[in-house]
């Protein structure tokens, strides 16, 4: 795992619905993430008010998940459904079977 500097460390649980919320999913597929999804974590924001780093243009801060699974492998539906939650605000992703990365 990546270590991050603590100043961007956040650790704060996220529910799994803050996922799909806002996304038109039906309710096989929630069952599916639910099932397939132990917890979701806050790891890190990354943003010039946690580094020293300046504003970019395009990318103003990166949120950085931890997501745990039930299991050892993930249906590539609900990893597809990390990535829609970025997309659906705005941001782009980065998801692998733990660790999901916006910005």
């Amino acid at each position: 795992m990546i270590v991050f500097p603590k100043s961007t460390l956040v650790g704060k649980p996220v529910p799994k619905t803050a996922f799909y919320r806002n996304l038109e999913v039906n309710a096989k597929m929630k069952q599916r993430f639910v099932d397939s999804v132990e917890s979701i974590t806050w790891t890190a924001k990354l943003a010039p008010s946690t580094l020293s780093v300046a504003d970019g243009k395009t990318v103003h801060e990166i949120a950085v998940f931890r997501i745990e699974l039930k299991g050892e492998t993930v249906p590539t539906d609900v990893l597809a459904l990390s990535t829609a939650r970025c997309l659906a605000t705005r941001s782009s992703c980065f998801s692998t079977m733990t660790t999901s990365v916006c910005w």
